[in-house]
């Protein structure tokens, strides 16, 4: 798993423990951005111009730090190699709230992680 703390949240990325074509991105923040525990909603991202959307099972407040937010799975090769390259992340769930998340070293934090998957 790689995590990445910025500013108001964190942002996790790995593969399921199952099914290693499948990954998942994990994004939290402390701002209150209307999801409700438990529900399933959708969650948009956006890097550069490429919109990727994915259903987040949320949760509001009850992660470590008072964080709310959501994972997304997918098996999407376009969106990992965004996520690696890209410079910037927005997020913004259906319901209220937009931020952006810095992606610089994700690249080198994927290849890591990927490494570390075949030992």
């Amino acid at each position: 798993m790689i995590v990445r703390d910025f500013g108001q949240g964190s942002v996790q990325m790995g593969v399921t423990p199952n099914q290693k074509e499948i990954g998942y991105l994990g994004v939290f923040t402390k701002a209150d951005i209307g999801l409700k525990n438990g529900n399933k909603t959708d969650i948009f991202v956006a890097l550069d111009r490429n919109l990727y959307r994915g259903v987040a099972t949320s949760t509001n407040g009850e992660l470590k730090g008072g964080l709310s937010g959501g994972y997304i799975l997918t098996d999407d090769p376009k969106f990992k190699r965004d996520v690696a390259k890209k410079y910037e992340m927005t997020v913004f769930p259906e319901t209220k709230g937009t931020f952006v998340v810095d992606l610089k070293g994700t690249f080198k934090a994927m290849a890591a992680g990927k490494k570390c998957l075949k030992h």
